[in-house]
């Protein structure tokens, strides 16, 4: 679905006033987007939901992949140590989802990508379905140095 424009937007509000101006400000955001939405997304989002042998399929996957990228989470603290990082990593393991707030600096993560050719954003979120088992340690040294050095 990753690209298809398939998903839900919730906002919670105090009150039903304020519910209404934020109604109105998410639709003109998303008035652009929305007047011709591609339905090739909900087309196969309903060919899954709508058949049990499928959504059970389905949701086996979607606890496989939040299970590897938990873990990848674990992982990653523990190859932050490995490479001999003292500091205390813990917010990677206590977030979820599939991109992780490193906590690096816009420098940090600048050198990460010109040093160590690891990419993520300039406000330090990185893929952590990204990382695996063949370049997790690769991740952690970059991060360890960059952390260190700046």
């Amino acid at each position: 679905m990753y690209g298809e424009r398939v998903g839900a937007f919730h906002v919670l509000c105090d009150s039903a006033e304020e519910a209404e101006r934020v109604k109105s400000q998410v639709r003109t955001i998303i008035r652009p987007m929305y007047s011709n939405p591609p339905a090739w997304g909900a087309r196969l989002a309903a060919t899954v939901f709508e058949n049990p042998e499928l959504m059970q399929e389905w949701a086996e996957d979607m606890k496989m992949m939040a299970k590897r990228i938990g873990d990848m989470r674990v992982e990653l603290v523990a190859a932050l140590k490995r490479a001999g990082s003292t500091r205390n990593w813990d917010h990677i393991t206590k977030q979820i989802g599939m991109f992780s707030f490193t906590g690096l600096t816009k420098e940090q993560c600048a050198k990460m990508i010109s040093e160590h050719a690891v990419y993520l954003t300039a406000n330090g979120r990185i893929s952590m379905a990204g990382l695996n088992m063949s370049n997790v340690d690769k991740v952690a040294r970059a991060m360890h140095d960059v952390t260190t050095k700046y």
